[in-house]
């Protein structure tokens, strides 16, 4: 089986660094598709539902509802920038939806002989309980 990864980058044009990556597991067989909107939300559409991300600063946290009147809160990337040792250090986020894991990196960027290497400053992982999961704990 084959498999397909989602990358989504946003780099400071200044500077030329790489400031937030974001890679999204999906099936290769499954669709999956993104989008940019004039309010600045990347819209991510794909056949396990759709995810927003508010990728620029000129937002705050805002509420969103969805078809079922179930309310959401987005926050801007910019958000979790709390979780960085130094200004300069890059947000990653894996999202793998097979095992319904979700890890979050902290990483430096390093540049040496022209070739450009990322080094984990540290990692959190998530992991989505299942119903069965939460019954039984």
């Amino acid at each position: 089986m084959k498999s397909n990864i989602f990358h989504i980058q946003v780099v400071e044009i200044k500077t030329k660094s790489l400031r937030f990556h974001m890679e999204i597991f999906n099936l290769w067989e499954s669709n999956i598709a993104g989008l940019m909107l004039s309010t600045n939300d990347f819209i991510i559409l794909a056949e396990d539902g759709i995810s927003i991300l508010c990728i620029f600063e000129t937002m705050n946290k805002r509420i969103v509802e969805d078809k079922d009147h179930q309310r959401w809160i987005v926050h801007p990337l910019q958000s979790c920038n709390y979780l960085k040792i130094a200004d300069s250090n890059l947000i990653l986020i894996k999202e793998q939806s097979k095992n319904n894991e979700r890890s979050i990196s902290i990483q430096e960027q390093v540049v040496q002989g022209g070739e450009t290497f990322f080094n984990n400053i540290y990692k959190i992982k998530i992991k989505n309980m299942t119903l069965i999961e939460l019954l039984l704990f």
